[in-house]
């Protein structure tokens, strides 16, 4: 039995698009930030509170910087010409 052919599918013609951005995703992180806060506001001291709701953005937007690729630089390309001459 041939094995098919790698180079070419059905919806190679397709284009892949990324999924818009919808604002609950950005809402949901802080209010996890706002949960983390108060719990460790009513646990521990004011600036473990302060540090740990700050912990819990940051680690949301880099959660939303690796879905949906908010943020991120743009990727460079090559002039053709470089690759002529190698």
């Amino acid at each position: 039995m041939p094995l098919p052919s790698s180079t070419r599918h059905a919806d190679a013609d397709h284009v892949i698009r990324a999924s818009r951005l919808s604002p609950a995703g950005p809402l949901s992180i802080v209010a996890v930030a706002l949960i983390v806060f108060t719990v460790f506001w009513a646990t521990t001291a004011p600036l473990m509170a302060v540090v740990m709701a700050l912990a819990a953005l940051a680690a949301g937007a880099v959660v939303l910087t690796l879905i949906f690729r908010t943020g991120g630089l743009p990727g460079r390309t090559r002039s053709p010409g470089l690759w002529r001459n190698r």
